[in-house]
């Protein structure tokens, strides 16, 4: 709850600020934050808590020679990124010299890194959270007084880098142990680093696929086509909040479990369950409902995504909960190449399709792409689920799966080709929700027993 709440926060006020900075500043002000965001982000990937990622399996808590060596090594790291890219991006104008002070906020995000490790091993969410949200809030309310008072995109740099500096009080605060000092034995945590760069390959991966199907759909077919799929995307946030919840939590999770001795074989096919169950309250009204509210929401230019969500809705039943648990299981394990290797093979279904179907169906190849390599993914998690853990996974994911595709294709079948009205609307997901429910619950009993359980438990936590 602490996680998904965090991304509703962080969501809310991500786009308060872009509502009132798109007043204060001119697009080609977006497009130079555009870039220096993107350099955040590809630095980011290099220096977040990804390579740390082994000292969360760990058997043993992290000793503060650990995180102190962690930090020391993060931050040269960090400084050398930043350097390298200080000196040609100040002699590239504004754009650049913006750019170059975003990137710095590398720099302080670094001692972020040793709390976040703990808090997470420890599985206290709530302080992420909290620090994560009061960052976000920080960094919008700074950017837009700095933006009144005339910096323009200069003050939205500067909020970048303050936004990790209330977060390093907050985590430093929560966590066990304090760590501000870098260290230099990195001979301690360098047997680390490979299951941590291997982590960070997973990462890469869906990196290189996410850009590498926009470079593709703009030169097949173009960027009208782009457009489409970018506000797809958008539009399955929602559930995608969801499998970012369930993704945080299971590893460190799992890792907990395992190290206690804890036979997990039960707990991870109720979270397949309960996750199938979730997944489908959630697509299968976005699904059933996408013929009245596109027209509606977007307007009748962005009628080509009416057949593309419910494709995309088809793939996240599929590969969601697997995504977000199994990947969590396989990494506490040790066989995260297992988990490189589902994420890799997403790439063929993606390349033959967009290659072959893209450039006569447009957007639409973007959901078939989508669904098919979905069932890839599906196929090689669930394998190695079953394998590793002896988990019935299709079995758990099945009654679910195949409730939300009833549910959903009925309804969508119904409402598609109608006049698009509110009424319609609303009626599409009471409709399919009224149908899914009761069809869930007589296929998988047990899924609605889960989250009853959950849900009281995290009430009763709530009291307490």
């Amino acid at each position: 709850m602490a996680i998904a709440l965090r991304g509703v926060g962080v969501r809310a006020l991500g786009l308060v600020g872009s509502v009132v900075l798109a007043r204060l500043l001119l697009p080609s002000d977006f497009g130079v934050l555009a870039f220096g965001f993107t350099l955040v982000a590809i630095g980011a990937f290099f220096t977040d808590a990804g390579l740390a990622a082994g000292l969360i399996r760990n058997a043993t808590a992290p000793t503060r020679a650990q995180l102190s060596a962690l930090l020391g090594l993060q931050l040269s790291a960090t400084t050398v990124l930043v350097g390298l890219a200080a000196v040609p991006l100040w002699q590239a104008g504004t754009v650049g010299r913006v750019s170059a002070l975003m990137s710095a906020s590398l720099l302080p995000g670094a001692f972020r890194v040793p709390a976040i490790i703990q808090l997470q091993r420890n599985l206290d969410f709530a302080a992420v959270a909290i620090a994560e949200v009061l960052e976000t809030a920080v960094y919008t309310a700074l950017s837009i007084g700095l933006v009144l008072t005339g910096f323009g995109v200069w003050g939205v740099a500067a909020a970048t880098f303050a936004r990790p500096c209330l977060g390093i009080v907050v985590l430093q605060r929560a966590a066990p142990l304090r760590v501000l000092r870098p260290g230099r034995r990195w001979r301690t945590v360098a047997p680390l680093l490979v299951f941590g760069m291997t982590f960070q390959a997973t990462r890469a991966v869906v990196l290189l696929r996410e850009q590498g199907i926009n470079v593709a759909t703009l030169a097949l077919a173009g960027s009208a086509t782009l457009g489409f799929w970018t506000m797809t995307q958008r539009v399955m946030l929602v559930p995608f909040l969801l499998f970012e919840t369930m993704w945080t939590v299971s590893y460190p999770a799992l890792s907990r479990l395992l190290e206690s001795g804890h036979d997990v074989r039960h707990d991870l096919t109720r979270g397949l369950r309960l996750g199938g169950l979730l997944t489908g309250l959630l697509v299968v009204p976005l699904a059933a409902s996408a013929p009245a509210v596109v027209p509606l929401v977007f307007g009748q230019a962005w009628l080509p995504l009416v057949p593309v969500v419910p494709l995309a809705a088809v793939g996240l039943v599929v590969a969601g909960p697997l995504f977000s648990i199994g990947t969590g299981y396989l990494n506490a394990i040790g066989k995260v190449r297992l988990v490189v290797l589902a994420e890799g093979a997403t790439l063929v279904p993606w390349i033959i399709v967009l290659l072959v179907v893209l450039p006569r169906a447009g957007v639409l190849a973007h959901g078939l792409a989508w669904t098919l390599a979905s069932l890839v993914e599906a196929v090689i998690l669930g394998g190695a689920l079953a394998r590793h853990a002896r988990v019935p996974v299709f079995r758990a994911l099945g009654s679910n799966a195949l409730s939300a595709l009833v549910a959903g294709g009925a309804t969508y079948a119904v409402v598609v080709g109608r006049e698009p009205t509110v009424l319609l609307a609303v009626g599409a997901v009471a409709a399919s929700l009224l149908i899914y429910s009761p069809l869930a619950a007589l296929l998988s009993p047990f899924s609605v027993g889960d989250l009853w359980k959950v849900a009281r438990g995290v009430w009763l936590s709530r009291s307490n």
